[in-house]
């Protein structure tokens, strides 16, 4: 068994793979049955909290730590291609763009790992555009201006990394785990942007614990995952201030020891997740086991063809429902497909960032309505709200 595979389990989970029914004291979503209400009235019953959510959301683009990150970003720092998770989480902020910032903290998590390489303090200065460097061998510090308007050094970024003594080997190589991390941004010395992990094992290098959080002015992302070997789970939240605005928990039963005997197919019995926002809830049942067999039979595929391969294998060993939560009805059953997308990568070429697109192939869910007709989450909130969904869809799904 590979060593991450804790990880693949639990993001799995993340994109709805690996649920099963509700319990008995929840009303079984299966069981209920389709709204009266035509696809149209449906989403005209979801305008009113996609407004709201919406403008919650609004203000993200106006906190102060895009600005400050972009400008730091123009500053001439030799290693400025590792900070691009960093710069993907600004640009995605910026763009309210709620996918792209959940992809880019995971590069921003890589950046802080690898920076650790790179420990000094650095001080703009601005007689002769350039870097002060100072030896440090505990952080990495950059000391900057805020703008171009700044005539002191009134923002600082400081990269911090901790090790847990914890190794295991990893394709015929030792690592040493990550204890912590953490990126801070302070401006006029209040905190504007902070990225932190944390992270605990069993000796053999068995996840038992993983926290991290990512702190946007204020917004904030919270992730955690725990591990006893036998139970896993795992929750996320976006938060405005103290408000929940989305939020996600999944739970699983198995065997999540680093047994290299294991098969895969062994590790979970069963699980469960819940993903809402809005008045959305998703819900469903999958064998797991069922999955794992079929997907291990595909062999050598291209991109295209894996994608409708695994589409295909979770419609038959799996179904899912989206309900209406304020009348507890029955929206549409979902089915999946494969889908074609695309992805911009962005990197310091020594004088100015360069971006590359690149094109991927997943699998997505397709809501299945009572009169037969199928639609793409897309599609789903693209028409139909006057405009308001199809932002919504934007800052989501775009």
């Amino acid at each position: 068994m590979k060593k991450n595979l804790f990880y693949a389990v639990l993001g799995a989970a993340l994109v709805f793979s690996a649920c099963k029914k509700s319990s008995k004291t929840e009303t079984d979503p299966f069981k209920l049955t389709y709204s009266n209400l035509t696809i149209e009235e449906q989403k005209k019953d979801l305008e009113k909290s996609g407004l709201q959510f919406v403008d919650k959301i609004e203000d993200l683009k106006n906190q102060k730590f895009i600005n400050v990150l972009n400008h730091f970003m123009q500053l001439n720092f030799s290693a400025s291609d590792q900070f691009s998770g960093v710069y993907s989480v600004s640009a995605a902020a910026e763009k309210k763009d709620v996918k792209a910032l959940l992809r880019a903290v995971t590069s921003a998590e890589s950046d802080v790992r690898s920076l650790q390489e790179l420990y000094g303090v650095y001080t703009w200065n601005k007689a002769k555009e350039d870097w002060d460097e100072a030896a440090a061998s505990d952080r990495l510090e950059f000391k900057f201006p805020a703008s171009e308007e700044s005539s002191s050094n009134n923002a600082s970024l400081v990269f911090k990394y901790t090790k847990s003594n914890i190794v295991v080997d990893s394709d015929e190589e030792k690592i040493e785990l990550p204890a912590s991390a953490s990126l801070v941004l302070n401006v006029d010395s209040k905190e504007e942007f902070k990225f932190s992990s944390e992270f605990s094992y069993k000796t053999d290098g068995t996840p038992v614990k993983i926290s991290s959080s990512l702190a946007l002015g204020i917004y904030s992302i919270k992730t955690e995952a725990n591990n006893n070997t036998s139970d896993a789970a795992v929750s996320f939240s976006l938060n405005k201030g103290s408000e929940k605005l989305m939020a996600f928990s999944a739970g699983a039963k198995g065997n999540f020891t680093l047994n290299e005997e294991m098969n895969e197919e062994d590790i979970v019995s069963n699980a469960n997740a819940t993903f809402q926002i809005m008045n959305i809830k998703l819900a469903g049942v999958v064998d797991i086991k069922n999955i794992i067999d079929a997907k291990n039979k595909l062999g050598n595929l291209e991109d295209e063809a894996l994608s409708k391969a695994e589409a295909e294998i979770w419609n038959s060993q799996s179904k899912f429902v989206a309900v209406n939560t304020s009348s507890n009805t029955l929206i549409a059953k979902t089915e999946f497909a494969s889908v074609k997308d695309s992805d911009e990568y962005c990197y310091w070429n020594g004088s100015s960032y360069t971006c590359n697109t690149y094109t991927y192939y997943s699998v997505e869910p397709r809501l299945v309505f009572k009169d037969g007709s199928k639609q793409s989450l897309d599609e789903f909130f693209a028409k139909g709200f006057d405009g308001l969904i199809e932002r919504l869809g934007e800052v989501l799904f775009e």
